[in-house]
């Protein structure tokens, strides 16, 4: 068999074991064959089998999971020989395929014990952070099967081969258009509505609502690069994009976010709960089809509007541990909401020649530098006030309001200088601040949650 749809088929036969394992989770019929695996036990006689009862639901269901995840199994090690057989010559393709069998056996294990155990928290964490790193390693097998030596950037030179530092290329290109940095921001911030919702939370819970939300984010950025991937091409900044540069094609990436929002949605819906995966898929729509095609290319004042998309991630934290949403949750999101003008507006006055070359219409470029600052001032003393609404309604306590105060005076500080000193530098520093102070509040939200001082 050709290796390209057998990696195909493994990947959706492993993904089709993660969808039924969530279903089994969220059905509650995580333990519908008793402790007795790889065997059933019968509930009223105790009997053992290896075959479920067809007229029990629950044992039905769990064994269904069992089946599916054994041809899941079968195909990820015969997609390593395959690798091994026909694709020994690229050592990335290789390294991935074994690396998923190598995962099989322990994935297995811990599943034998989760279900030994009852259910335990610890076991069922960690099976299923295995299966995300099996699921991943099946797909980087794929892509790689898709991808050859030689498809990448060295191709792009015209180069006969990748070299022996070029081998991870498409991993870092594929990386680099999910904007790591930026899903790190959103998933601190759904940690932080989380923590804010109910403490610590557990870690099932906690993996999969930041795995998910994280997917989801990510199939928003391509789809982002996919849309801007020409103008991206005409700025400075953006031009070694995977997708401006061409080392990634449209439709592949089209067909990858695909495959992030998917897992995105449904990881959430059946893992956490159907409110968490339906906020986490409008935010991504919303940033797909309201900021990135309608308002940033129209309006000076899509920054503004599209910082909704951004606020998101604070209603699915809160979402994923009580089932609805919060008055806390939505201050977070407004803090965030307010936030995002005097950030992106930072990038715009440092970056304001390339966006007015390639017709992006940014404040600085339509209403002026100096208006944009007196802007960018105001929605500063809006965030700081909206930070310290968190200790006046007795929503945090002490430790946050004296980490925002020191935040939120820096914060103001660098936003004013950006007035007086006119240098694109001193507004480049206030971008990257920004990021900073948002973190760091974050930080100080969950250090106060969880502190006994608190």
């Amino acid at each position: 068999m050709r290796f390209k749809p057998l990696a195909t088929a493994t990947a959706v036969f492993t993904y089709l074991t993660i969808l039924v394992g969530g279903y089994t989770r969220g059905a509650g019929a995580g333990m519908g064959c008793g402790d007795a695996w790889p065997l059933c036990m019968h509930p009223e006689t105790g009997e053992l089998h290896w075959f479920p009862d067809f007229t029990n639901a629950f044992m039905l269901i769990e064994w269904s999971h069992r089946f599916v995840a054994l041809i899941a199994g079968v195909m990820i090690l015969w997609m390593a020989v395959e690798a091994w057989r026909t694709h020994r010559h690229d050592k990335r393709l290789v390294g991935a395929a074994t690396t998923a069998a190598a995962l099989l056996p322990i994935q297995a294990i811990l599943g034998a014990v989760t279900v030994w155990e009852h259910l335990d928290p610890f076991w069922s964490a960690t099976h299923m952070g295995v299966a995300s790193a099996l699921f991943g390693a099946v797909i980087a097998a794929l892509v790689f099967g898709f991808y050859p030596p030689g498809s990448g950037r060295a191709a792009s030179r015209g180069d006969d081969a990748r070299g022996d530092g070029e081998v991870g290329e498409v991993v870092r290109d594929y990386a680099k258009m999910t904007k790591p940095r930026i899903v790190g921001l959103l998933v601190a911030m759904g940690f932080t509505g989380m923590v804010m919702a109910g403490g610590w939370p557990s870690l099932p819970v906690a993996v999969w609502t930041l795995l998910g939300g994280a997917l989801g984010a990510a199939s928003g950025g391509v789809i982002n690069q996919v849309l801007e991937r020409d103008l991206d091409a005409e700025m400075e900044r953006t031009e070694d994009r995977p997708l401006a540069s061409g080392r990634v094609s449209p439709a592949d990436a089209l067909t990858f976010a695909g495959i992030l929002g998917a897992t995105s949605f449904t990881m959430l819906a059946l893992m956490v709960n159907v409110l968490a995966a339906v906020l986490t898929l409008l935010a991504v729509l919303f940033y797909v089809f309201v900021y990135t095609m309608w308002l940033k290319p129209s309006t000076p004042q899509g920054v503004v509007i599209g910082g909704a998309a951004g606020a998101v991630p604070a209603l699915v934290g809160w979402a994923a541990v009580t089932g609805g949403i919060g008055t806390p949750a939505l201050l977070l999101g407004l803090l965030v909401f307010l936030w995002t003008p005097p950030h992106f507006w930072a990038l715009a006055i440092a970056r304001q020649e390339e966006y007015g070359r390639v017709g992006f219409p940014m404040m600085p470029n339509t209403r002026g530098v100096a208006y944009t600052k007196r802007r960018m001032v105001a929605y500063a003393i809006l965030t700081v006030f909206c930070a310290s609404l968190f200790y006046a309604l007795d929503y945090l306590g002490i430790v946050f309001l004296v980490a925002s105060s020191v935040l939120g005076a820096a914060f103001l500080f660098m936003t004013l200088y950006v007035v007086v000193d006119h240098s694109p530098r001193r507004a480049r520093r206030l971008f990257f601040f920004s990021v900073a102070y948002l973190f760091l509040l974050f930080v100080a939200i969950v250090a106060d949650r969880l502190l006994p001082l608190a």
